[in-house]
């Protein structure tokens, strides 16, 4: 029986797009809390906070 050639040489590569998929989705979840940190608290960004 015949073995891919796409079996062995495709895991790491999809191991790590599937932890760059997840990292890029947390950096865009929290995005509102960092940008603050990072960038400082504007006029604009204080008449848009909202505590619920």
């Amino acid at each position: 029986m015949r073995r891919s050639s796409r079996g062995r040489a495709s895991a790491p590569l999809r191991t790590t797009l599937i932890y760059a998929g997840f990292a890029v989705l947390a950096v865009l979840a929290t995005a509102p809390a960092w940008r603050l940190a990072v960038f400082g608290f504007s006029i604009d960004d204080l008449l848009q906070l909202r505590c619920f």
